[in-house]
């Protein structure tokens, strides 16, 4: 079972070599969806029927075999929102530096491929200056030609690239392909002037983006789950940490943190 945590760790950010925490959200530590929307800030998007994003208790049938996670329904365009907690010397808005980049992990699991999802890192409670890692289901030219890799989507980064007309999406063309009904770990670390990419545990050394060099202003504050249009069809997300330093890409257990 995974350790119910949901905290702000001490960060030791000064020439850090190792991963320091800055939010593990497991999702088990809220009973019901009237707690989960409590702790975060659950609003509408663009187009879709169903209001909200839905709390999914399934009794050990989710990653790792708890109990909890956070369902997008493919009908909704809805988002969860929360600022990220601060605390020890992390401070909001986090501008990643390449000792110390920002990582951001999570699994996701959808029993139908092609299918929309995505975790972002966001500067505030909107568009202006957001990274975000999941998946798109179209197959032009927003997603180079296919629905079935994982993507990225950088808005607000200079130098960071992107399909013609993509809307600022970037596939993972040398990644593997997306399977339906398996749980997958995504993960990405942004630098100053890099995102690596991570698909369960395994770098995409070959997509590996480099950026101009401008720090990424005004940095990261915020974590949005959901991408604020139609799922296209039901996706799960569940364990979400943000670190900082050397991203962990070993960890199948979150209790290691």
């Amino acid at each position: 079972m995974k350790k119910m945590i949901l905290a702000a760790a001490a960060m030791l950010l000064a020439g850090s070599a190792s991963a320091a925490v800055v939010l593990t959200e497991t999702f088990e530590s809220y009973a019901d969806q009237t707690a989960f929307e409590a702790a975060y800030s659950v609003v509408a998007g663009t187009g879709g029927t169903t209001t909200g994003v839905t709390f999914s208790v399934d009794a050990g049938n989710q990653h790792a075999g708890s109990d909890k996670a956070v369902l997008l329904v493919g009908t909704s365009s809805w988002t969860a929102n929360r600022a990220l907690p601060t605390g020890g010397s992390f401070t909001t808005p986090y501008v990643p530096t390449d000792v110390d980049p920002i990582n951001l992990e999570y699994w996701t699991k959808s029993a139908t491929v092609p299918t929309r999802l995505g975790v972002s890192l966001r500067a505030a409670d909107n568009v202006a200056h957001i990274f975000n890692l999941g998946t798109w289901n179209s197959t032009t030219a927003n997603n180079d030609g296919t629905a079935n890799k994982y993507v990225a989507r950088f808005i607000g980064i200079a130098g960071a690239p992107s399909a013609s007309g993509s809307n600022g999406y970037y596939t993972l063309l040398n990644g593997p392909d997306r399977v339906a009904g398996a749980w997958t770990k995504l993960g990405v670390s942004i630098g100053q002037t890099f995102a690596k990419f991570y698909v369960n545990d395994t770098e995409i050394v070959a997509d590996q983006v480099t950026f101009t060099g401008t720090a990424i202003a005004p940095g990261i504050s915020n974590l949005r789950i959901g991408l604020g249009v139609t799922a296209a069809n039901d996706t799960l997300i569940d364990d979400v940490v943000v670190s900082t330093g050397a991203i962990t890409t070993d960890v199948q257990d979150w209790d290691l943190y």
